[in-house]
């Protein structure tokens, strides 16, 4: 066995033992010889540096985490000749947020967008970093440790429809993968407390059936006990609805069959992570048929003006979602008018049709949709907004240009207000990970964009960084994707927040009638 991986074990094996106090004196003993051993060692230093994040994280040792990131952080140049970028940033992203973890253990303070600056930014960008590098089509041992910490993540910051999916995509990947199946129901349970949501059988169903499949696949004692509180819960709501349990293999399949009724563009959408269906988070049986995503719940009954109004907005994100969705349907599916237009053929690849005008026009939309949430984020919350200010979802949140603002937006306690602002660092120019579909929605907008058949470098004398611009089909395509999923994410976000601020202000209202 190799010594890096002879340190895994040892010290892996002593954490499951959890002596994690013996294994925080090896990593010590370890690396003093590791650095002695000059350039041969930078290899088991990773590893070290890696454990000790490892053993900081789940022993709440602050000390042993900052060891771990400072090692990467010291020797990354030397590390990233023997170690992929992919798997430093992981590493980074995991200290970050172990970091986080600590802090707020021992805090009854609320997530708020300050506490996602201060703490979860750095942790965030590494994954992002690490996610981008991924190849989402061909997923191997790494990525799905990536996604799932990812997943974990975001789930922290509050954007639990994008962690749901994560966990979905790795557990696509592996079935059985015991900390997504614990991820996903944790999640799942989490979303139902802060969204007050719809309850049903299907729900505690999926619950009890994750919960049962980690009991099936994972040794460890404490994941164990978690996941045996996790199955007691999700019985007892089984009981409150009188479901016998004999029935559930008879309930999921029936599930399946459901979904497999659906037409092909419902399956798409499901597949996809594109439907605005509350119930599809978690089902893709009858449930989920349509995109029926409101403020008020089934049975919600209100004369509140500013409620009628947000569930207005709330219509109008769903109606431009659906046809910015529909026209990334038709370019996948090749769905397309006829074209009567010529156009002069210029050697550069370029791709010029109604079918990728719909691809194009898609990508556009999303960012129309983002900074309407914007605006209803500023009504719910009567945040104050300059005279002729343009609010945009991605940069209004800055708290350089607007401390009244920013200290406004940190006085709620809303978990789904800090989803939000999350999802717009990504999406910053200046320092998102993400920054570049902005970019992108300018120059399809103000420039000449092209997107061309390949990557290739065709525009040769063409090419005016100013004028013209160009990106590959294959790309533009997948980006478009993601940009969709981000900005569903943010309309159930939208929709979270508002809800969640009905109960907050009047419990009474919230409640189905």
């Amino acid at each position: 066995m190799e010594e890096k991986e002879l340190v895994r074990t040892t010290v892996f094996e002593l954490m499951d033992e959890g002596d994690h106090d013996k294994a925080s004196s090896l990593l010590d003993d370890l690396l003093a010889e590791a650095e002695s051993a000059g350039e041969d060692g930078i290899e088991v230093i990773a590893e070290i540096a890696g454990c000790y994040i490892s053993v900081g994280s789940e022993s709440k040792n602050e000390a042993d985490v900052r060891k771990g990131l400072a090692l990467f952080e010291n020797n990354k140049e030397k590390i990233s000749k023997y170690v992929f970028d992919i798997s430093i940033d992981y590493c980074i992203g995991n200290a970050m947020h172990a970091l986080f973890k600590i802090a707020i253990s021992d805090s009854t303070t609320y997530i708020t967008p300050q506490i996602i600056k201060d703490y979860l930014l750095l942790s965030k960008a590494a994954y992002m970093r690490a996610f981008k590098a991924i190849d989402l089509e061909h997923l191997d041992d790494l990525a799905i440790q990536i996604l799932n910490n990812l997943g974990n993540e975001l789930d922290c910051a509050g954007r639990v429809v994008e962690a749901l999916q994560l966990y979905d995509m790795v557990l696509e990947y592996a079935p059985d993968f015991p900390y997504a199946l614990m991820s996903k129901a944790n999640c799942m349970e989490y979303m139902m407390h802060i969204a007050n949501g719809p309850k049903s059988v299907s729900f505690y169903a999926e619950l009890y059936s994750l919960y049962g499949k980690v009991l099936r696949t994972e040794k460890l004692a404490d994941v164990v006990q978690r996941a045996q509180a996790g199955l007691s819960r999700s019985k007892s709501m089984l009981d409150y609805y009188e479901f016998d349990l004999a029935d559930l293999p008879k309930e999921l399949e029936t599930n399946e069959e459901e979904y497999q009724s659906h037409t092909m563009y419902r399956k798409f959408c499901l597949d996809n992570f594109l439907s605005l269906s509350e119930h599809g988070l978690f089902c893709k049986c009858y449930g989920a048929t349509l995109d029926n995503l409101s403020i008020g719940h089934h049975g919600f009954v209100t004369s509140d003006v500013k409620i009628m109004k947000l569930e207005i907005l709330l219509n109008r994100l769903k109606s431009e979602f659906s046809l910015a969705r529909r026209m990334y349907y038709h370019f996948i599916e090749g769905i397309d008018l006829e074209d009567d237009v010529f156009y002069e053929e210029m050697f550069i690849g370029e791709k010029a049709s109604i079918r990728i005008e719909k691809l194009r026009a898609g990508f556009r939309m999303c960012f129309g949709i983002l900074d309407k949430i914007a605006k209803g984020i500023c009504y719910i919350f009567n945040l104050p907004v300059a005279e002729r200010e343009s609010v945009y979802f991605e940069s209004f949140w800055n708290s350089k240009s607007s401390k009244e603002r920013w200290a406004t937006i940190n006085s709620f306690n809303n978990i789904h207000l800090t989803a939000l602002y999350s999802i717009a660092t990504d999406l910053n120019v200046v320092s998102g990970e993400l920054g570049v579909y902005k970019e992108w929605r300018n120059l399809l907008e103000h420039n000449i964009f092209i997107v061309s058949e390949s990557s290739d470098d065709k525009f040769g004398l063409y090419a005016e960084k100013d004028f013209l611009n160009s990106i590959d089909l294959k790309t533009f395509s997948a980006k478009t994707k993601h940009l969709l999923q981000i900005t569903r994410a943010a309309i159930f976000s939208y929709t979270f927040c508002v809800r969640y601020e009905i109960m907050e202000l009047d419990p009474d209202k919230s409640e189905v009638k």
